[in-house]
């Protein structure tokens, strides 16, 4: 098994490489910070798995919480055989979720769980079942306080969909201040 951890802070990828490296089932671990270098990572390697933040350091997406997100509905249209452990500590709202089934990402991992957790969560997703661990099924079970309007959603939506504000506002029919508007509130909520 080959995978790919995007992720920008090299001490946390120091620290997954080390736990998946000492198994004997994972031939190859690769490691990339951005969208740029992911990209070019799946383009020539045969990756089976990719452990994903949501949160990168990229200027390509309007939303710095949401690119990780945009990055694996990317993944998904491309390398549909990829699966995808969201593994962050984002994930921390029903919007974050919500957004993140819609591309189709097969296990959540919140980054406050143990290496043997990691582990249990790419075994069972390899095996074909869904992944999603305790601390957030304790938050989808306990519900966010601060909810996100239907329009809220929708933006969001579309920015981890790619879209620029313009965009947004043209295909919703709103203005480009309602748009902003939202991101902003989005912001202070998430």
């Amino acid at each position: 098994m080959q995978i790919l951890i995007v992720e920008n802070i090299p001490s946390i990828v120091d620290g997954i490489k080390y736990k998946l490296e000492q198994q004997e089932h994972i031939n190859k671990v690769f490691w990339s910070k951005n969208d740029t270098e992911t990209y070019s990572i799946l383009n020539s390697e045969n990756i089976d798995l990719v452990i994903l933040d949501l949160n990168l350091d990229t200027k390509n997406y309007d939303i710095q919480k949401f690119q990780g997100l945009a990055i694996a509905k990317e993944i998904k249209n491309r390398f549909p055989e990829v699966k995808i452990l969201v593994f962050t500590e984002y994930i921390r709202s029903e919007l974050y979720i919500s957004l993140s089934q819609s591309c189709n990402i097969e296990g959540y991992l919140d980054k406050r769980n143990e290496g043997e957790e990691l582990l249990h969560a790419i075994e069972t997703i390899m095996n074909g079942e869904p992944y999603i661990d305790n601390i957030l099924k304790s938050i989808l079970t306990i519900g966010n306080k601060l909810k996100v309007t239907n329009r809220e959603y929708e933006v969001a939506e579309l920015i981890v969909k790619g879209k620029k504000y313009q965009q947004i506002a043209e295909e919703l029919f709103i203005s480009l201040k309602t748009v902003e508007s939202h991101v902003a509130n989005l912001k202070k909520k998430y």
